[in-house]
């Protein structure tokens, strides 16, 4: 019996030590938690390629550059070259722009009327003006800080008749011998032609033929039946042809401003002249006496 009762003592303790450590700690038993390994992701599928978002543009403002106001037109006049009686012009000027007017017009010539459009032109309104040349001068100055540009345009007017139609070409006859036509000896009736670039017509020219078509020179043409003819180097008929004056003697027009005295009554040229702006309206008359006129 008293082995019996050893044998179970020493089995008690024997168990009491193997669930305690060897510091008297108590031996943990910890059973591991198995942890969910994390599935790959699925690797997509084929499929439309994503499109790329566009760039983000920023409109940057360019500055507008600014004309130059020297360059820029603010003035110009516009109308016929050449009329038989009343007529108009056409003003066209900035409206900030100072206007001065020198004109050389007949001294019979009477102001026009004035007409402000809608369009901010000005309309001059000749009525039944007198035969002559009109020359217009317009300077329009345009303030401007350190410019001030100014522009000067000038237009000319030839009021009288027009040219007739030209007539019927004449088939060519025989060439005369001789280098030009002889004058006639006898005085007479003459034709006065004055052929120029209305362009190019400056005061003093303006001040001649003003000077031909006024005064004691128009009493000297109209007292001996002498014909004047003012006529532009361009001019042309009712046709669109060139103007018959410039078609018959268009070979004797030998200068920018050619002056031709022919015979009244033949049409044969007499003498040819030029006209400077040293001339005058009595030295023409003057050259139209020593051509038996």
């Amino acid at each position: 019996m008293k082995r019996a009762s050893a044998a179970l003592s020493l089995l008690i303790v024997a168990l009491a030590l193997g669930a305690w450590g060897p510091a008297g700690a108590v031996r943990s038993q910890v059973t591991p938690v198995p942890v969910p390994t994390p599935s790959p992701a699925p690797s997509p599928g084929p499929g439309p390629t994503p499109t790329p978002a566009p760039p983000i543009v920023v409109p940057i403002p360019l500055p507008t550059p600014t004309p130059d106001p020297v360059s820029l037109p603010i003035a110009a006049i516009e109308g016929p070259k050449q009329v038989a009686g009343t007529f108009m012009l056409l003003v066209k000027s900035h409206a900030a722009a100072k206007n001065t007017w020198r004109n050389v017009l007949p001294e019979a010539a009477a102001p026009p009327i004035e007409l402000e459009l809608k369009d901010g032109r000005t309309m001059l309104w000749f009525q039944e003006p007198p035969a002559g040349v009109y020359l217009f001068r317009l300077r329009s100055q345009l303030p401007a800080e350190g410019l001030d540009p100014i522009a000067d345009v000038e237009h000319v007017v030839t009021v009288g008749a027009l040219p007739p139609k030209p007539v019927p070409p004449v088939p060519p006859g025989p060439v005369p011998p001789g280098p030009g036509p002889t004058p006639p000896v006898d005085a007479g009736a003459r034709h006065v032609i004055v052929v120029y670039e209305t362009a190019d017509v400056t005061p003093a020219l303006a001040r001649v033929l003003n000077g031909l078509r006024s005064g004691m020179n128009a009493k000297y043409l109209s007292d001996r039946k002498h014909t004047l003819s003012l006529i532009d180097d361009d001019a042309v008929n009712a046709d669109g042809a060139k103007a018959a004056l410039l078609a018959k003697y268009g070979e004797s027009v030998k200068f920018p401003r050619s002056l031709i005295v022919t015979d009244g009554a033949s049409g044969v040229v007499l003498a040819i002249g030029e006209l400077t702006d040293a001339s005058t309206a009595a030295g023409v008359i003057e050259f139209l006496k020593q051509n038996g006129g």
